[in-house]
């Protein structure tokens, strides 16, 4: 049986009733099972790094017009432990300072090279 693919926007939340910080994390932690006992394969799109390191299996960068995609990281999605354990992690550090990195770099500025 083939599995249907879900666009879920992260930017919903903030769109339709402006949810603060706390309620974007308690969103984002009790989305995670969700997402794993689906088994359905799911886009994600946001401008929240944190949020895409933590529901991810795979974060992709993409340059302005046209979008290409600059690089591929692993997110952490799945990883043990609560979600403020999880984005506390030196681990999880790393990763979003590689995004940031990545997000400030000449490339996804959209700079000419």
């Amino acid at each position: 049986m083939r599995r249907a693919t879900v666009v879920f926007v992260a930017a919903v939340c903030a769109a339709l009733a402006g949810c603060a910080e706390n309620e974007d994390a308690e969103l984002q932690e009790w989305l995670t099972p969700v997402l794993r006992e689906s088994g359905a394969t799911v886009l994600l799109v946001t401008h929240d790094v944190e949020e895409a390191i933590y529901l991810a299996d795979r974060v992709t960068v993409l340059s302005p017009r046209p979008g290409r995609s600059i690089a591929t990281i692993d997110g952490m999605r799945g990883s043990p432990g609560r979600r403020d354990e999880v984005v506390s992690s030196p681990a999880f550090n790393r990763k979003r300072e590689e995004l940031l990195g990545l997000l400030r770099s000449d490339q996804a500025r959209g700079a000419a090279r």
